[in-house]
C-alpha cells in the first residue's frame, strides 16, 4: 500500500463524501408553522428562552414513494424536542437525532407536533433559540446504503490491526470508488456542494466564499445511478470473499441503550421529559428496524412514562413482551451504592424487581450501573438475595491509576455470596457507544479476557443526557456484519450474554469492594443532601417498625420509599448535580421525613395510653440504652422501682434526664411523672478549658483537643486532634472529585474564644469558635456521666468556595489496618502506602464509624452524617465540607449542623463501637402515657446481629423482620416476638419464602452466618 492509513483514510473519505449528496433525492422547505397559537412562523424565528416547553404544530401532506425510497423530517426548534405524529410521541431531536424517518406515513397528511426546551442534551442553555430548518427529504435507499456501507468498509481499514485484511480493503475500496459515476459539471457539482461532509466546511471557509445553496431536486442520470449499484454490487462480492477467508474478531453482543442521569445537569422534570423523547425514539426504531433489541435499566422511568404516556407504556410492555426490549437492572434507579445503607439498597431491588414483574411479567437477573462511582462489598449479597446472578459496570475503568486487570470475573462479597461481573471498556463513549467499526474494534481489542471467553458486549447509544441510539447506528449495523475483521455481532438482551456463559468457566474471584480511584470528593459534596438523606431513612425505619405494631397503608409507605429512592441516584445523592437539583430533593426529604413523622406520631399515640402521669421511652436500637434524652420540659420523673430520675437544665432551655437504667432493643421503659419533685443536678466545678468524668479527661486549647483515658491511663491522640482546611481544586471535576495532593495546603483553624457552657454532673460541654472570614464554626464539645465518647456537635455558617474542612485526628494507635462501617458489615482497608493501590485509596467512604485497634485497645470515630474518611498511619482525616463551584458554584452555603464522636475502647471488639455509633444516629422516642406493650418488639439472644427493618409485609397480612450480622460471627440465634404468629418463614429480599422456620408461635431459631442477612415473614 503505497500511502499511510492516515492518508488512505483521507483519500476515501473525501471519495465518499462526494457521493453524499446523490443520497438525496427531494428536500422541501416546509414553512408556515404555528407557535404558541402564533401563525405563519417560518425558519429564522427566535423565540424566548424564559418560559418552557414551548410547541410547534404543523399539518403535512406527506408524498408518496418509489419502492427504493425513504422518507425523512429533519427539524430544528432550538432545543431537545420531543416531536408528536397525529397526537402520539414518536420521536425525537436533539444535536445527535436531527431527523425523524416518517416513511411509514408516506401518502398521508400528518399533524406534527413539536415540544421544545430551549436546552442541549446536556442542560447548556440556548440563549437565543431559533427555529433553524423544517425540511422534508426523499432518500434513495440503495444509494444510501451503499454509502453507508463503504463508510464502515472504511472505517474497519482504519481501526482494523489486521495487516493483510487492511491491505485487501484498501485494493477493494480503491476498485470501488473506481466504477462509481456522478456528475462532474460544475453547476451539478456546486448544488451538492453543502451536503457533502468532507468539503463542504472547507469549501466555505475561505476568505470570501462562493454563494451555494442547498439542492431541493436531484436528478441523476440512469446510467449514473447504475453505477453506484453496480458498485454496491462488486463490493458485495469481494467483502463475501474476503469474509470467507477472515477469522471474525471474537463475538460481541450488542442492545441499544441510552444512559439517562435521573437528574443532573438538569432538574426531575426534564428528566421526565428526557425519558419520553428517548423512549419513544426507541419504540419508532424498533418498528423501522425488526432485529433492533433496546436495553433500559431504572423501574422509577418506567414507571413515569407509564403516568406521563400511558400509550408508550403499552408498546414498550409489547417489545418486553416480544424480547425486544430488555428492562434490566432490577433496580428502582441507579443508585449510589457508597453512601446508602444496607436497607436502602434492599428497597431499591425490593420495589424495581416487583414493579418489573406486576408490569412485565420477569424481573431482570442483570444489575446495570455502568456510571455509578465505586461499590461496596454489601452489594453482591443484596443483589443474589434479590434475584440478580449478575453485574455490569464500566465505571472502574474511569480509575485514574490503577486500572482493572479483568473484564470477567466471579465477584465475591462480603458475606460469601457471589454474582459474575462484566465490564468492557470503550474509551471512545464508554457505555454511550457508537455503533460503528472504531469503538466496537477497540472494545473488542481491549477486552482482556478473549482468551478465557472470546464474546463480551457493547451498548449503543447517546446518553447520559438521554437520546439513545440513531437511524445511522442501526443502518451500520445491518452492514457492518456483512464486513470481514468485524467480531460476530449478535443484536440481543444482554442477559441473554450471561445466560449462555458457559458451565465451568473457571473466572477468578474478587473478594472485596470495587473501588473507584476518583470522585472522591461525592463521599462529602452536598452535605446538607447526605444529612437529609439520612434522617429519612432513620424516619422510614422507625415510621415502619412502629406501624408494624399498629398498622399502616402499605402504598403510602412504598410511595415515601420510592421518594428516597430516586434521590438516592447516583448524581443526586453524591452531590454532582446542579442546585435546581438539590433544591428539589432537599423539598422532598423534608415533606418525606413530615410524613414519617406524623406516621411515627400517629404509631406512638396508639401504644400508649395517653395517661399524663407517665412518660414512656422507646428504645429503637439494636443494642441496649441507658434512660438519657431531653425534653423541653421540666419533670419530675422515676422509675417503678422507685428510682428518681436526675435531671440537668442545659444550655438550650431543654432539659436532659438521666439513670443507669437499661432499656431493652426494640424495648420501652414507663416512667412516672410529675411537674413536681424535679432532680436538678446541680453545676459540679470544672476547670474553663477542661472537661472530666470517671474515665475521661479533655482538654482544649489553641492548639486543639487532647483526651487522656483515666482508666487506660494512656492518651487518645499522639498530638493534638484539630480543625484543618485545605485548598480543594480538582484536575478535573469540582463536584465529584479530590486530589491526592490536598494535604499539602493543610492550615489548622485557630478557635478565636473558648468558653464553658454546661458544667452539670450529667452533662459538661465546653464551646469553641472559630472564625474564617465571613465562616463561623462553632463546636460544643460535651461529654456524659459514665461515657467513653466525647462528642462534638458543630454548627457551620460556611461561605467558602473550593475550600475543605476536616476533623485531623491523629489517633495513639498502632495499626497497619482501619476498620469502617458498611452499615451492614464493615470492610478493613490498609493504612499503609506499599503500592499504587493504597496510594490510590487516600480517601474512602464509611457510614457511621471507622475503628483503629490494637490488641488490648483502639479508637473509633463516629458520625450522625458523613461519610468520606482518609486514614494514613493513625491519623483519621474526617471530610465534613467541601465547596466546589461546578455544577453548583454554592454547594453547601450556609447553615450546617452535624456531629461527630471520638469514643475510645479496651480492646478491639466493635460491639461498643456499634452501640455508640447507633446512639448518635437514633434518639430514644418520649412519649406521654403508659406504652401498651410491656416486652420488646423483637427480642434478639445474639449480641452481633442487627435490625435492619421490622415492617409490613408488601403482600398479604404477614410482618417482616430483617437483621443482618455485623461483626463475622456464627452461630443459631432465638428471636422473640411481641406478637402473636403461626408460622414462620426465611424469605429472600424479594420477601419470597425459601423455607419454614421452627416455632412456638412466639420464638424463632435462626442459624447465621458471618455477614449474613436475613429475611424472616411472621404470618398469621
Amino acid at each position: 500500500m503505497y500511502y499511510s492509513k492516515k492518508d488512505a483514510y483521507g483519500k476515501f473519505f473525501r471519495a465518499i463524501g462526494e457521493l453524499v449528496p446523490y443520497s438525496i433525492v427531494r428536500r422541501n422547505l416546509k414553512n408556515t408553522w404555528i407557535f404558541q397559537n402564533r401563525e405563519n412562523i417560518n425558519p429564522g424565528f427566535r423565540w424566548s428562552p424564559r418560559d418552557f416547553p414551548v410547541h410547534f404544530c404543523r399539518k403535512i401532506m406527506l408524498p408518496y414513494l418509489h419502492e427504493d425510497q425513504e422518507l425523512s423530517l429533519r427539524l430544528w426548534f432550538g432545543g431537545e424536542s420531543l416531536v408528536k405524529v397525529d397526537g402520539k410521541a414518536y420521536g425525537e431531536l436533539n444535536e445527535y437525532h436531527r431527523e425523524i424517518d416518517v416513511t411509514e406515513f408516506a401518502g398521508k397528511r400528518i399533524l406534527v407536533e413539536v415540544e421544545t426546551v430551549p436546552k442541549g442534551l446536556f442542560g447548556s442553555s440556548v440563549e437565543s433559540p431559533t427555529f433553524s430548518e423544517a425540511f422534508l427529504i426523499i432518500y434513495d435507499t440503495q444509494i444510501k446504503g451503499f454509502i453507508t456501507k463503504l463508510r464502515n468498509v472504511l472505517e474497519v481499514f482504519m481501526y482494523s490491526e489486521d495487516g493483510v485484511l487492511c491491505e485487501r480493503l484498501y485494493n477493494v475500496l480503491n476498485r470501488v470508488l473506481s466504477l462509481v459515476k456522478i456528475p462532474r459539471d460544475s453547476a451539478n457539482y456546486a448544488r451538492g456542494l453543502l451536503d457533502d461532509p468532507a468539503m463542504a466546511r472547507e469549501v466555505t471557509s475561505v476568505w470570501k466564499a462562493e454563494d451555494f445553496e442547498l439542492a431541493e431536486t436531484r436528478s441523476l442520470p440512469e446510467s449514473f445511478r447504475r453505477s453506484f449499484l453496480e458498485a454496491g454490487n462488486f463490493l458485495d462480492r469481494e467483502l463475501r470473499v474476503i469474509k470467507d477467508s477472515t477469522k471474525a474478531f471474537g463475538e460481541m453482543t450488542l442492545a441499544g441503550h441510552a444512559h439517562i442521569d435521573y437528574a443532573w445537569l438538569w432538574p426531575l422534570s426534564e428528566t421526565r421529559r428526557k425519558i419520553r423523547r428517548t423512549f419513544a425514539n426507541a419504540v419508532r426504531l424498533s418498528k423501522k428496524y425488526g432485529e433492533f433489541v433496546y436495553s433500559q435499566s431504572s423501574a422509577a422511568m418506567y414507571a413515569d412514562i407509564m403516568e406521563s404516556d400511558p400509550e408508550l407504556f403499552r408498546e414498550i410492555k409489547r417489545l418486553i413482551l416480544e424480547g425486544r426490549w430488555e428492562a434490566v437492572g432490577g433496580m428502582w434507579v441507579e443508585s449510589d451504592t457508597n453512601l446508602v445503607n444496607g436497607e436502602s439498597l434492599v428497597r431499591q431491588f425490593l420495589y424495581g424487581q416487583r414493579f418489573f414483574e406486576k408490569h412485565f411479567g420477569k424481573r431482570s437477573r442483570t444489575a446495570w450501573l455502568p456510571d455509578v462511582f465505586g461499590f461496596t462489598w454489601i452489594l453482591p449479597q443484596i443483589m443474589k438475595k434479590a434475584g440478580i446472578d449478575f453485574f455490569f459496570t464500566t465505571k472502574i475503568y474511569w480509575s485514574e491509576k490503577n486500572k482493572p486487570q479483568r473484564d470477567l470475573f466471579r465477584w465475591r462479597g462480603i458475606d460469601g455470596s457471589e454474582v459474575i461481573y462484566h465490564s468492557f471498556n470503550n474509551p471512545g463513549n464508554g457505555y454511550n457507544g457508537l455503533l460503528g467499526p472504531k469503538e466496537i474494534l477497540t472494545t473488542m481489542k481491549n477486552y482482556k479476557e478473549r482468551a478465557l471467553h472470546d464474546e463480551t458486549i457493547f451498548s449503543f447509544g447517546y446518553g447520559d443526557g438521554g437520546g439513545g441510539p440513531t437511524d445511522e447506528m442501526l443502518d451500520n449495523y445491518r452492514v457492518l456484519r456483512d464486513i470481514p475483521g468485524m467480531p460476530e455481532l449478535k443484536m440481543r438482551p444482554f442477559e441473554k450474554f450471561f445466560e449462555d456463559l458457559p458451565e465451568g468457566l473457571e473466572l477468578h474471584v474478587h473478594d472485596g469492594e470495587l473501588y473507584l480511584e476518583l470522585h472522591r470528593g461525592t463521599y462529602t459534596s452536598q452535605g446538607r443532601m447526605k444529612m437529609a438523606h439520612r434522617n429519612a431513612e432513620r424516619s422510614l425505619y422507625l415510621a415502619e417498625a412502629l406501624g408494624t405494631m399498629t398498622g399502616y397503608d402499605t402504598g403510602k409507605m412504598e410511595r415515601l420509599w420510592r421518594t428516597l429512592l430516586h434521590n438516592e441516584f447516583h448524581d443526586i445523592l453524591p452531590g454532582s448535580s446542579i442546585r435546581e437539583v438539590y433544591e428539589d430533593a432537599l423539598g422532598e426529604l423534608f415533606e418525606l421525613k413530615n410524613e414519617a413523622t406524623k406516621m411515627i406520631e400517629g404509631s406512638l399515640s396508639e401504644l400508649s395510653d395517653g395517661d399524663a402521669a407517665y412518660l414512656s421511652l422507646f428504645n429503637p436500637s439494636s443494642s441496649p440504652r441507658r434512660v438519657f434524652f431531653s425534653l423541653p420540659r421540666e419533670l419530675g420523673l422515676s422509675l417503678e422501682t422507685g428510682e428518681k430520675i436526675v435531671a440537668q437544665k442545659l444550655q438550650n432551655g431543654e432539659t436532659l434526664y438521666y439513670s443507669d437504667a437499661e432499656i431493652a432493643p426494640m424495648g420501652s421503659i414507663v416512667m412516672k411523672a410529675s411537674r413536681s419533685d424535679v432532680i436538678m443536678e446541680t453545676a459540679s466545678a470544672g476547670q474553663e478549658n477542661t472537661l472530666e468524668n470517671d474515665l475521661l479527661l479533655v482538654k482544649v486549647d489553641e492548639e486543639g483537643m487532647s483526651i487522656y483515658d483515666k482508666e487506660f491511663s494512656r492518651e487518645v491522640f499522639n498530638g493534638k486532634a484539630a480543625l484543618m482546611i485545605y485548598k480543594d481544586i480538582p484536575t478535573h471535576w469540582d463536584g465529584w472529585d479530590i486530589e491526592k495532593d490536598y494535604h499539602l495546603t493543610g492550615e489548622r483553624l485557630a478557635p478565636s474564644h473558648i468558653s464553658r457552657m454546661e458544667s452539670g454532673r450529667i452533662r459538661q460541654s465546653l464551646r469553641v469558635v472559630f472564625d474564617l472570614g465571613m465562616t463561623r464554626v462553632i463546636q460544643d464539645i460535651t461529654l456524659h456521666v459514665h461515657s467513653r465518647r466525647v462528642d462534638l456537635f458543630n454548627t457551620i455558617d460556611w461561605h467558602m468556595r473550593r475550600t475543605m474542612l476536616r476533623a485531623d485526628l491523629p489517633l495513639n494507635v498502632l495499626t497497619r489496618v482501619a476498620r469502617y462501617d458498611l452499615s451492614c458489615g464493615y470492610i478493613e482497608r490498609p493504612t499503609t502506602v506499599n503500592n499504587y493501590f493504597q496510594e490510590a485509596a487516600f480517601e474512602v467512604p464509611a457510614h457511621r464509624w471507622v475503628d483503629l485497634s490494637e490488641y488490648g485497645y483502639g479508637v473509633s470515630v463516629l458520625n450522625n452524617g458523613k461519610y468520606g474518611h482518609g486514614v494514613r498511619g493513625s491519623t483519621v482525616s474526617l471530610n465534613l465540607l467541601r465547596s466546589p463551584i461546578f455544577p453548583d458554584f454554592f454547594a453547601d452555603e450556609g447553615r450546617h449542623e452535624f456531629v461527630y464522636s471520638i469514643y475510645p475502647h479496651g480492646g478491639s471488639d466493635l460491639l461498643g463501637t456499634l452501640r455508640e455509633a447507633e446512639n448518635i444516629n437514633r434518639d430514644l422516642l418520649a412519649i406521654e402515657g403508659r406504652f401498651k406493650i410491656e416486652r420488646p418488639f423483637i427480642e434478639i439472644d445474639a449480641p452481633t446481629i442487627g435490625v435492619m427493618a421490622l415492617k409490613l409485609a408488601e403482600e398479604g397480612s404477614g410482618k417482616v423482620l430483617r437483621v443482618a450480622e455485623l461483626l463475622g460471627a456464627r452461630g443459631r440465634v432465638r428471636i422473640r416476638t411481641a406478637f402473636k404468629f403461626a408460622h414462620a418463614w426465611l424469605c429472600n429480599l424479594l420477601e419470597e419464602r425459601i423455607e419454614p422456620l421452627a416455632t412456638d408461635g412466639e420464638n424463632v431459631a435462626l442459624d447465621y452466618e458471618p455477614f449474613g442477612i436475613y429475611t424472616v415473614m411472621f404470618e398469621g
